[in-house]
């Protein structure tokens, strides 16, 4: 499990940049010496502005991470 804080920038028109809570939780698949690969679940939640909603602006990410 992680948490922090992150700045998400203007990647369309309709949305504006700023910064956001990050939660991240994940699992481990395997561990070779010194390699790692894990599979992670993360959530973005806009934060410290009122003009940013949630349902707008919230980010969603599934992936895979290899540490070598």
């Amino acid at each position: 499990m992680a948490g922090g804080l992150g700045f998400s920038t203007k990647e369309q028109t309709t949305r504006k940049g700023g910064i956001d809570l990050v939660g991240e939780v994940g699992v481990d698949l395997f561990k070779r010496n010194p390699s790692v690969g894990s599979i992670f679940f993360e959530l973005r939640a806009p934060v410290l502005t009122s003009n940013r909603s949630f349902e707008e602006h919230h980010k969603l990410l599934l992936g895979f991470r290899y540490i070598f």
